[in-house]
């Protein structure tokens, strides 16, 4: 069964109408709208992967803190019981920069009992922001944050993790390259017109095997977009 699709770029441009298998258009949980062969190629190629997060062991939450709710455990400035407070803000080229230098947002958290369930373990994650600007040039944008103390990771940003434990380093390379790749960003348009990307998301998305996230920790960052699907 075919579903036609047609797209015009305001009501006075000539209209263009292509027709789609029904299964490329129509999934479990969402409708795409592939204005182009190129689109549908994208979602084609998507759904042909094996993985989803649970069947290679990973997760993705949403981070703990609120920081309008817990001030009192914000610092501007470390001691000897305080770990590292992660915004988007400190997201940059593909890495986490704790601390950073000139932030209005206090860059410690206080290591009080009370709030100790709000810090993820020492070890390697991988954080995406869940509001990108759009200024920006990708909708997805992730980064490895990697921290020898336990960390708090801000809710406006998600994070991947292994039932609430650390990834491997190879794992969170891997991982955020494939997330920063053009055709995960192109596949992120697809279904999704405005710049949130949340946890539900990323759940609901196909994913490479953790041996091909190892390969793709130890190539180029361009290896997704030009060789992953020759």
């Amino acid at each position: 069964m075919y579903i036609k699709v047609s797209k015009s770029q305001d009501i006075f441009s000539p209209i263009f109408s292509r027709s789609v298998k029904r299964d490329l258009v129509i999934t479990t949980d969402y409708i795409f709208i592939p204005a182009s062969k190129q689109e549908e190629d994208v979602i084609r190629r998507m759904n042909s992967l094996p993985h989803d997060l649970k069947s290679i062991g990973l997760n993705v939450s949403t981070g703990k803190v609120v920081d309008f709710r817990i001030r009192d455990f914000l610092c501007s400035s470390p001691s000897q019981n305080t770990y590292p407070m992660i915004y988007p803000s400190n997201i940059s080229e593909s890495i986490v920069v704790h601390p950073l230098e000139r932030c209005k947002k206090p860059q410690w958290f206080l290591g009080d009992p009370e709030a100790a369930k709000l810090l993820v373990p020492p070890g390697s994650y991988v954080v995406v922001k869940r509001f990108s600007a759009k200024e920006e040039r990708k909708r997805i944008v992730a980064a490895v944050w990697k921290s020898s103390s336990e960390s708090a990771i801000d809710n406006k940003l998600n994070y991947f993790h292994f039932n609430g434990l650390p990834l491997s380093s190879k794992t969170a390379l891997g991982l955020t390259k494939w997330l920063n790749s053009k055709f995960v960003d192109s596949y992120f348009r697809i279904f999704s017109g405005h710049t949130q990307v949340n946890a539900t998301d990323l759940r609901k998305m196909k994913y490479p095997s953790l041996e091909e996230l190892h390969e793709l920790a130890d190539k180029d960052d361009g290896w997704v977009d030009n060789g992953y699907f020759d």
